[in-house]
């Protein structure tokens, strides 16, 4: 089990063959989802009950899944999102730039693949999306967790901060 405190994450990896993925002009992995990936929005104004998943092809999100291009049905918390998630597929939850949650991993759905991992990151334009865990750890990662990938976020466990 790790405990990630406070951490500016630019890509945490829990499967070692992402490093050989493409990367950018300045060194980024560059994820990019799969016909059959699921995305699914998070803002701090979405509605959980109203919340749906959007495929690559979907209008809503066009050529750049991390800016859509049209209003998205967002869920409001990562948990219903993460309870969307499909395991052992290469789905994807993306939470709002600029917004911030309390909360923490209430599950670790695995990826399908290093070209198909399940990733958590960020849409829009902004600052990184921030997660606050409290006392609690943002996640816990099990051996059996596999091609999970954090891209963009910002994790802190605020409560233990000394400062």
């Amino acid at each position: 089990m790790i405990s990630i405190a406070p951490v500016l994450i630019s890509a945490l990896v829990a499967y070692p063959g992402f490093t050989d993925r493409p990367m950018d002009s300045n060194g980024w992995i560059r994820f990019m989802p799969e016909a059959d990936t699921r995305i699914h929005y998070v803002s701090a104004s979405g509605n959980n009950s109203t919340a749906k998943y959007y495929l690559r092809s979907d209008a809503a999100v066009g050529a750049d899944p991390y800016n859509p291009v049209g209003p998205v049905q967002a869920y409001a918390t990562l948990a219903s999102a993460l309870t969307a998630v499909r395991s052992g597929y290469g789905d994807w939850v993306l939470l709002k730039r600029g917004d911030t949650w309390y909360t923490t991993m209430t599950r670790y759905p695995n990826g399908k693949s290093v070209s198909q991992p399940f990733l958590l990151g960020a849409y829009g334009q902004g600052p990184r999306p921030v997660l606050k865990a409290g006392t609690s750890s943002f996640c816990a990662m099990w051996t059996s967790w596999s091609y999970a990938a954090f891209v963009g976020l910002y994790i802190y466990a605020h409560s233990r901060d000394p400062n």
